[in-house]
């Protein structure tokens, strides 16, 4: 196909088609001219005109393309709006002169569809023109803008809270894969294997008849509940070792009870780090330490003079160089961690 032939205009639209159209949107007024709301959606509205479109182009009529009936429904209302504009004001204007034109049939069915109140057929108290009126197509009026923030307002409605049920299977199902969802990255705990995991859970969530919750709810969720398990824990336990008079301590609600059962309660996301306590970072350091000691023993225990026990020695001693360089890194990397959790216990001793 040509340039040309690509560029070529189609044909204008005849009577037919326009009556045709007319009709069709007559008929589905309600969807594409009504307010938005439950039954008239944006999603409703396009495949009403999908199905306008396909009756078009079924009768034997041009080929048009929605986007192209959408536009000419447009053009037909304003040039419709004009046209009963000025027949309006010439019926009710004084004195003499011919008699007004008749407005044609499709101004006739557009008037029908949109109603003969409607205020961009007859104007707006103020003398407003038709200009003003078509400006007004383009700015919300308040019925409109009560339209957009329903539609906001239904797709950012807030879900359901979680209920107690929830929080405890939710609870119990993350025991079950403890191993997986709070253990650390290793052969057996991949990324891929947690995403898994999680998403078994928030399916058997979703089966049990409770909300419907997506896999990144029920994830954040579940750090929520162990931020505020965390909290209740801790506040708890410091009343039951806190010296002195005073009413006893408030019993730890069944969810953070659950939650406690699941991590553990020697687990320093619970009991946190004490002066005298090394996280789980430096216990990681120590071990690699070690580890690195008892791997040189044989080498320091028994040298040997052969080339290849030499050769095993380099190699041992560029190794050992390397481990150290990496344990004082972690060392660095631990110490930085332990200011910034300390400075949070400073943060909060301070509020």
């Amino acid at each position: 196909m040509s340039e040309a032939e690509a560029k070529r205009r189609k044909p204008n639209w005849n009577k037919d088609e326009v009556l045709l159209l007319t009709e069709l949107v007559k008929t589905n007024a309600s969807v594409l001219e009504g307010k938005f709301g439950p039954g008239v959606t944006s999603a409703k509205r396009q495949e009403v005109w999908q199905v306008i479109t396909a009756t078009l182009n079924s009768s034997g009529l041009h080929p048009r393309t929605k986007e192209e009936v959408e536009k000419k429904w447009k053009n037909i209302k304003s040039l419709s709006k004009q046209k009963y504009s000025d027949f309006s004001r010439m019926t009710k204007g004084t004195g003499g002169g011919p008699a007004p034109t008749p407005v044609s049939p499709v101004t006739n069915a557009v008037i029908d569809i949109l109603g003969q109140d409607n205020v961009a057929l007859t104007g707006v108290p103020g003398s407003l023109d038709s200009t003003m009126l078509q400006v007004l197509d383009f700015v919300p009026t308040d019925e409109r803008r009560q339209e957009i923030m329903a539609e906001t307002d239904a797709s950012k409605k807030r879900k359901p809270n979680w209920h107690k049920e929830e929080c405890l299977l939710l609870a119990e199902l993350v025991k079950e894969r403890k191993t997986v969802i709070e253990g650390r990255f290793g052969p057996g705990v991949t990324s891929a294997n947690r995403h898994e995991a999680w998403q078994k859970i928030t399916d058997t969530l979703n089966a049990n008849g409770h909300q419907q919750r997506s896999k990144e709810e029920v994830i954040k969720k579940w750090k929520n509940l162990k931020s505020a398990g965390k909290s209740a824990y801790s506040t708890f336990k410091n009343s039951t070792t806190a010296t002195g008079g005073g009413p006893p301590p408030t019993p730890i609600s069944p969810v953070t009870e659950a939650v406690v059962d699941c991590l553990g309660r020697d687990n320093t996301v619970l009991t946190g780090i004490g002066p005298m306590s090394m996280d789980s970072s430096f216990i990681q350091l120590l071990q690699l330490d070690q580890s690195f000691e008892k791997e040189l023993e044989p080498s320091l225990a028994s040298p040997s003079t052969s080339a290849s026990a030499c050769t095993s020695v380099c190699t041992s001693a560029t190794s050992s160089a390397v481990l150290e360089k990496e344990k004082l890194l972690l060392e660095i990397e631990v110490l930085k961690l332990q200011k910034i959790y300390l400075q949070s216990k400073i943060r909060k001793l301070e509020e």
